[in-house]
């Protein structure tokens, strides 16, 4: 309806066109009765043809249903016969050979079916292959996750090949005669033609497009695989499938050999030959090897192509350089070191990057995988030996173009890589990269102990500036100096290296410490003796020359009492920093238990080097105030006129070592003052001790005459006046008790131990020298194996006889002999020792030190300067 509506409207429209058209004008209106008549006459033309059209197409649509319906009874009568046939054929199988038996012709037509169904179907589709193939690589490309589906189709066509090519070979020996062709003439030989040339000529064009699909289909394996980070990033499945397509092959492929070999065994043919025909590949070990080598093409594109940006940089940089003012060499020099830099920074980016690929591949890739593959291990594999190659150049010719900052961000590179394959799954880390990290440690090692001894040496050598602290104390800044280069250096390990490598550089610097120590160390005691030799060379106060000669350069040069007191409380503070930075290492919590053990055994050591130094600086001072001690007992003590002098010399020696205390217990901490007064205490008596033997002669023979040798005229005079001495000391002392106890002395009665020797010898002036006495065991015993040689000198000093004192010389020497044997027998030099000594002359120096003196009164070498900082001074050139 809605069609003939249209027509209609169509023809209503013409109509209303024509009549327009035609009747223009009111004279137009006379030809309408002619009009009419003539469209009526058109009208029923039209009318009578549709009429005879619809006729014709009625006898057209009853002869159709004739026909069809004659074609569907033949169709029915043949399906008929067909379903018979195919009971006949499914009973001639239930019956075996019985039924094509009694029915020949039968057995026949089923053949022939078999045989024509077959045939229709393989030429069916056979006639369709290259198109089939060309649709099937097309949709390789087009729909990538079809690959499954194009690889089983393949496998059918696969199997069709290899069917068809054992057929050709067994065909080869059969031979068919081809008729001639029409202009041959009747004599024309006939050729023979194989059967299998024919099949060839065949199916040929069939075997290629078969190969060029299976290559397709392999190729486009080959690039799933090759290309998996790409692969991946688009769609996991994809390499999912075809890895498990590799898979199903390989199962293919053993199933296919199996095959072989049994019909070959079966046919009693070659198994070798037959396998061989089936054209077996093994795709598992090419993928692995297609892998290996897109491997390698991805690392060296990655390590060329940071380089190739590394020389685009060098030389827009070089460009830049070219504009400015520089000279030719600075200008080629520059563009070297960029060039180093630029290579340098490009090779460790490089690096980088195939580490980062190694993670993006753990994380996204390996899962598609099987772990038959072991993917990790091959791109690691392969990896490293391009990584080996090009880090290598940084080091294996030495580190002369490497700046400490680039082999520390070397170092740090190499320990972090070896961190993240093993978090990434390796066995254990790059066996060259930890090599590589060994000699790249031991160059930054060397590298900071040179620098660190150049930094500290610099800080010690310049001129100190002493200031006082918020306590009064003289100090320098040399703690500060020292620990501000250790923090910059802790602070950079632990930016940059591991905890063995960070372990080790703290290690370095805390024994460079240790080396600069023992030099520092040495130092201070150089120029205490040259301070010695310098006092003993002027009667200037104070120990120096007064023309300025050139002592001060000797070494006694900074041996000030402020400049030692400021050097005991740089070292104590170094105490105390080198703890806080140990505790501040723990705190820290990179490094382990060991490593700690390490440091700590390092930070001892160190320890014991300040304590040496301090310990030194403090007996330095010591030194410098016995300095107008020594010279005052040198020119008053035990000379004639003293016998007749009321004066009490240790009253004096009081008053110079209280000024000295009243600034000392200021300047220096607690325990190094109470050390100060012991020392004072100690040495002062020995140089008391000192001085009196030498008055008695204990030195060599110029000394002797020099000396004027002579007894006191008073011994008793002697004795009272060692007395007071010795009072002044016990008052004097007992204001410093506590000091006396933080500095050791802290039993009963401390300090009178310490003066008990002056009791002894005031004992003896008054009752002179005996052999066996109680006060001559204590004096022998006191003074070891020169106690023999002490009390000849007191014999000697109180006026009494040389007959008396040759006697008295063997008695003692028995008696010390005797003394040594219930002693245990040498504690103090043995009895060899004590007899050797009482046989030598007084000037003999003995071979075995006492408790009292470090050095002995007696060796001629041996001067009070030496008695008091326990060395002998260096003898003077002539």
């Amino acid at each position: 309806m809605g069609m003939i509506a249209a027509l209609d409207a169509e023809a209503f429209e013409k109509a209303s066109k024509i009549v327009k058209k035609r009747f223009m004008e009111q004279l137009d209106l006379d030809d309408v009765p002619e009009l009419r008549a003539e469209y009526r006459k058109k009208l029923s033309s039209l009318e009578l043809q549709l009429s005879g059209m619809v006729q014709v197409k009625l006898d057209g649509a009853k002869r159709a249903m004739d026909v069809i319906q004659a074609a569907d009874d033949q169709m029915v009568a043949v399906r008929g016969e067909f379903e018979g046939m195919h009971e006949l054929c499914r009973k001639a199988g239930e019956q075996g050979k019985l039924l094509f038996d009694a029915y020949p012709r039968l057995k026949i037509i089923n053949r022939a079916r078999k045989n024509l169904e077959r045939t229709l179907k393989e030429v069916t589709y056979y006639a369709n292959l290259p198109s089939r193939v060309d649709h099937l690589v097309g949709l390789l490309e087009e729909q990538p996750l079809q690959l499954r589906q194009v690889y089983l189709e393949g496998q059918q066509l696969e199997l069709w090949r290899d069917e068809l090519l054992r057929e050709l070979k067994v065909q080869q020996r059969v031979k068919s005669p081809t008729k001639p062709p029409s202009s041959a003439t009747a004599t024309s030989p006939t050729r023979i033609i194989s059967v299998g040339d024919r099949m060839q000529a065949t199916f040929g064009i069939h075997l290629e497009e078969v190969k060029k699909l299976l290559d397709a289909i392999r190729k486009k394996i080959f690039d799933n695989i090759s290309n998996c980070f790409e692969i991946v990033h688009e769609d996991p499945r994809i390499l999912v499938a075809t890895l498990e397509i590799v898979d199903m092959h390989e199962a293919f492929q053993k199933e296919k050999a199996s095959k072989a070999r049994e019909r070959a065994e079966k046919n009693l043919e070659s198994v070798e030959e037959a396998v061989a025909l089936s054209l077996l590949e093994d795709l598992n070990a090419d993928v692995v090897t297609k892998l290996k080598q897109k491997v390698d093409e991805r690392a060296s594109g990655i390590f060329a192509q940071a380089q190739a940006q590394a020389m685009q940089a060098i030389a827009s940089k070089a460009e830049e350089v070219d504009l400015r003012t520089v000279t030719v060499s600075k200008q080629q020099q520059q563009q070297q070191q960029q060039q180093q830099q630029a290579v340098f920074s490009a090779i460790l980016r490089a690096a980088t990057r195939v580490l980062l690929d190694l993670t993006y591949l753990k994380a996204d890739v390996v899962p598609c995988f099987p772990a038959s593959y072991q993917v990790m291990d091959t791109f690691r594999i392969q990896y490293e030996r391009h990584l080996v190659k090009e880090i290598g150049k940084l080091y294996q010719r030495g580190f002369p173009n490497l700046d400490q900052g680039e082999l520390l961000q070397l170092m740090e590179w190499l320990s972090y890589y070896n961190q993240e394959i093993v978090n990434l799954g390796a066995v254990k880390p790059c066996s060259e990269f930890i090599q590589a990290l060994s000699v790249c440690l031991q160059e930054y090692l060397v590298r900071v102990r040179v620098q660190m001894t150049e930094w500290f040496t610099n800080i010690l050598n310049r001129v100190q500036e002493v200031a006082l602290n918020s306590a009064g104390q003289p100090i320098t800044s040399t703690p500060e100096d020292f620990f501000n280069i250790i923090h910059l250096q802790v602070l950079v390990a632990l930016s940059k290296l591991s905890a063995d490598n960070m372990c080790a550089v703290i290690v370095v610097c805390l024994n460079v410490i240790k080396a600069i120590l023992e030099e520092t160390l040495t130092t201070l005691r150089a120029k205490k003796l040259q301070h010695a030799v310098s006092s003993l060379s002027t009667k200037n106060p104070g120990g120096r020359e007064g023309g300025g000669s050139g002592d001060d350069e000797a070494g006694g040069a900074g041996l000030t009492l402020e400049m030692l007191c400021a050097t005991v409380n740089d070292y104590d503070r170094l105490q105390e920093k080198i703890q806080e930075f140990r505790e501040e290492l723990g705190r820290m919590g990179k490094l382990g238990v060991d490593q700690l053990a390490m440091v700590d055994a390092a930070v001892d050591q160190v320890l014991d080097g300040f304590v040496s130094i301090a310990d030194e600086a403090n007996s330095g001072c010591t030194q410098l105030i016995l300095k107008d001690v020594r010279e005052a007992f040198a020119e008053e003590l035990f000379v004639p006129e003293w016998e007749e002098n009321i004066d009490v010399m240790m009253q004096r020696v009081a008053m110079t070592f209280k000024d000295y205390y009243n600034d000392l217990s200021v300047w220096l901490p607690p325990f190094y003052f109470a050390k100060v007064v012991r020392d004072c205490l100690e040495k002062v008596v020995a140089l008391y001790l000192f001085t009196l033997f030498r008055r008695g002669g204990g030195k060599g023979k110029e000394d002797k005459v020099n000396a004027k040798l002579r007894p006191f005229r008073d011994p008793l005079v002697v004795a009272q006046k060692i007395r007071n001495d010795r009072q002044a000391m016990t008052v004097f002392f007992n204001e410093y008790e506590e000091e006396l106890k933080q500095a050791g002395l802290r039993e009963t009665a401390a300090l009178e131990l310490q003066l008990l020797v002056l009791d002894n010898i005031v004992d003896v002036f008054e009752e002179g020298v005996t052999a066996e006495s109680e006060v001559t065991r204590l004096l022998l015993r006191e003074f070891g194996v020169w106690g023999v040689d002490a009390l000849m000198v007191i014999s000697f000093l109180r006026g009494d006889k040389d007959k008396a004192r040759g006697e008295l010389r063997e008695d003692l020497t028995k008696y010390w002999e005797k003394i040594q044997r219930l002693d245990g027998g040498g504690r103090r030099g043995g009895v060899a020792g004590g007899a050797a000594a009482a046989r030598r002359d007084w000037s003999d120096p003995p071979r075995v030190v006492s408790a009292r003196f470090a050095l002995s009164p007696f060796d001629s070498d041996v001067d009070a300067e030496a008695v008091v900082i326990g060395a002998r001074r260096p003898k003077s050139r002539k």
